[in-house]
């Protein structure tokens, strides 16, 4: 107990049983953009025909006209469902009743994303959670934007993380 396992001793690969974990390792940001970009080192390789459960946590903010939005890529054909748990696009606040949302996507693609609402001020966050499919090996990469696009930054902070576990 109070054991910590060493980076190089990590889990490494991709078999049932494994969860491997990411972290976003610095600020990122994006000005005047609504196209999504990959949120560097917020990737994993997946293989084909394997069922793996995603959970994360994402710490974003940005201005409350043009919140952020996140989304997945993924090898063509594959399957997704997942849902993220945080502001809703329409709210400033998170303490505002009913901000909270929780709004899944079927489909995988920077064309598909969900949409979180910005504080303007409070670092936020977002717990996306999912089931992922691939039918072919590839990458299952974080993507993000503004919602609308804006000249004031929007940005991921450290240490927004995902995991992914193989299940099948």
């Amino acid at each position: 107990m109070g054991d910590t396992i060493p980076a190089d001793d990590l889990p490494t690969g991709d078999a049932p049983g494994l969860t491997r974990y990411v972290e976003l390792a610095s600020q990122a940001d994006v000005v005047a953009s609504t196209t999504p970009v990959n949120a560097a080192g917020m990737a994993f390789s997946v293989s084909a025909g394997a069922t793996y459960l995603l959970d994360g946590l994402i710490r974003y903010n940005g201005p409350t006209i043009s919140d952020v939005k996140i989304g997945f890529t993924g090898p063509a054909m594959a399957s997704i469902l997942w849902s993220a748990n945080g502001m809703d696009a329409s709210g400033t606040a998170m303490t505002t009743a009913g901000s909270l949302q929780t709004v899944g996507v079927t489909a995988i693609g920077a064309g598909n994303t969900i949409a979180l609402g910005c504080s303007g001020g409070l670092v936020t966050v977002a717990c996306p959670r999912g089931l992922f499919r691939p039918s072919a090996a590839g990458t299952l990469q974080l993507v993000w934007a503004q919602n609308s696009s804006n000249i004031l930054a929007s940005s991921l902070y450290p240490p927004s993380f995902l995991t992914l576990q193989r299940v099948a």
